[in-house]
């Protein structure tokens, strides 16, 4: 499994652009800039929905641990995408 940079994370605004960061010292994970965001609507949702990605992969792990993939359509899915998470397929 590939290892992602740690979490928490969280998303901070910094003029018109807004970043991701990983820790206290302000380790970037990802900067999204957008040249108006008059306009683009969706860069804070892109970046809050970003900084959340740590707690729903564990949480996402944590539910589908307690089940099996086989028990509905739903639960297969999240096996599903721990997998292209975590590198298996």
């Amino acid at each position: 499994m590939m290892k992602h940079t740690p979490g928490p994370w969280k998303a901070e605004q910094v003029r018109n652009d807004w970043k991701v960061t990983s820790d206290d010292y302000g380790r970037i994970v990802t900067r999204i800039c957008y040249p108006d965001p008059k306009v683009d609507t969706t860069v804070e949702a892109d970046a809050r929905l970003i900084a959340a990605a740590p707690e729903m992969y564990e949480t996402l792990k944590a539910i589908a641990g307690r089940f099996d993939a086989t028990d509905c359509d739903e639960i297969f899915r999240a096996h599903e995408l721990l997998s292209r998470i975590e590198g298996a397929e």
